[in-house]
């Protein structure tokens, strides 16, 4: 059961109460729902980079001697929790500890750095062809 505010259990609990909190909670939640229901969700997958594939399957294999490699001291990835690390590869592989040294180890302008930062990652890789399209557009983003 989730407390939402007080000892507020119940969505009727919530909009039967005098609490002036549990009034303006109900008041903004009715309003968002008006305001997004007009909006509409558009999933889009994108493909992992090949550095998110080799460190996709270098952690699914625990492959120690690939992630280790270049790394020192408290920069070694964790692998204790393999499914995170997963999650944070597909999210952007420079989340996992060592790997934005190694993929920027021979970067020197400020160019280049946008640029592996951008391809390293699918997901930055859409957004980074997304945006001037939405922009020339008129969207707001």
């Amino acid at each position: 059961t989730t407390r939402l505010v007080g000892n507020i259990k119940e969505k009727e609990q919530l909009e039967n109460s005098s609490s002036f909190s549990a009034r303006i909670f109900c008041d903004v939640s009715k309003k968002m729902s008006q305001k997004h229901s007009s909006q509409k969700e558009t999933v889009i997958e994108v493909e992992l980079t090949s550095v998110q594939k080799q460190y996709y399957r270098a952690i699914l294999d625990r492959n120690r001697e690939f992630l280790y490699k270049g790394c020192a001291g408290a920069n070694v990835p964790v692998l204790t929790n393999v499914v995170s690390e997963l999650r944070k590869v597909c999210n952007h592989p420079f989340l996992i500890r060592g790997v934005e040294d190694k993929v920027l180890g021979s970067v020197t302008t400020k160019e280049q750095l946008l640029d592996k930062l951008i391809n390293s990652c699918g997901k930055m890789v859409l957004i980074d062809k997304l945006l001037p399209k939405l922009k020339v557009n008129g969207h707001r983003v």
